[in-house]
């Protein structure tokens, strides 16, 4: 994402080049620039001043032929499969070059061959920026059905209804073997979802949603509900909102994923609302002064 990317510690000028040519290629690249930095704007009085510098730690996997890269969490392959805990995020370097973020509650599997690269997502949430290599094709199989890399990165949400696939850049190719319909294809800047035997139509995707790969949640307006039911998919410690009458109250801001006490700092700020840790988890209720 070239807004995580051009806030790196370095940049050379072949990307800042890179950059310019992207964002002339299409008016969407510069709407969804413009919005992150809008976003970013208005929410700097939530970030520490210093961004945290994400450690890198590299090894080798031989049952798949995998670099493993992370800042957030511990290393832990077995034969190929991935499984991610609650709150736990992975970065991954595969041996092709691609690069594979996976957030929490995730499980998978990568099998690579001299054919084909494929991962095979039983559940949970990852994004893909694949590398180029057009002797073995890249592709993401779930329950429902599966989707081919044509030069792209992109996102798959899984759960136990739908599968949710949105192209940052790019495009894919989705086909589901159980139903009679031809491969969809869906570009850069859509989204769309899709069971075992339909199809959504392709829509706007939301420019915030693989914010997440990069360590932060973005929200613009985005309803307290909403906003909590997101952290909670990256926190150990759950918030609990059972107060109807905050639910609606409307949250735009950056949130830092691997700082759980920031999260909650901003929202009293933003949200005037405190909280109050209760049987494991962080009650979340209208300050007491409003009460009054």
């Amino acid at each position: 994402m070239w807004f995580a990317r051009l806030r790196g510690d370095e940049v050379s000028d072949s990307e800042h080049a890179d950059f310019a040519a992207w964002l002339s290629a299409d008016a969407r690249h510069r709407s969804e620039y413009d919005a992150f930095q809008r976003m970013w704007d208005a929410s700097a009085e939530l970030r520490p001043t210093k961004p945290r510098r994400r450690q890198v730690l590299r090894t080798l996997s031989g049952l798949a032929g995998i670099t493993l890269i992370s800042g957030w969490v511990s290393l832990g392959w077995l034969d190929g499969q991935m499984a991610t805990d609650s709150g736990e995020l992975r970065h991954v370097t595969l041996a092709d070059g691609s690069i594979l973020d996976v957030a929490p509650e995730t499980r998978l599997w990568v099998k690579f061959d001299t054919e084909r690269r494929r991962i095979e997502l039983d559940k949970g949430r990852i994004v893909v920026a694949v590398a180029s290599d057009r002797s073995r094709p890249f592709e993401v199989a779930t329950d429902a059905g599966v989707i081919r890399d044509i030069g792209t990165r992109f996102e798959v949400d899984v759960d136990e209804v739908r599968t949710r696939v949105s192209v940052a850049e790019g495009m894919v190719e989705i086909d589901l073997p159980s139903s009679n319909t031809p491969p969809h294809r869906v570009g850069a800047g859509e989204m769309t979802e899709f069971n075992a035997r339909n199809i959504s139509n392709a829509r706007p995707v939301d420019t915030t949603a693989l914010a997440w790969a990069t360590g932060q949640l973005l929200f613009d307006a985005a309803p307290l509900a909403a906003v909590v039911e997101e952290l909670n998919r990256y926190r150990k410690t759950p918030i609990k909102l059972s107060d109807p009458p905050l639910e609606s109250i409307r949250i735009s801001g950056v949130f830092l994923i691997d700082d759980e006490n920031m999260a909650l700092q901003a929202l009293q700020q933003v949200a005037g609302v405190e909280f109050v840790t209760k049987s494991g988890k962080v009650e979340i209720r209208q300050k007491l002064e409003q009460q009054n």
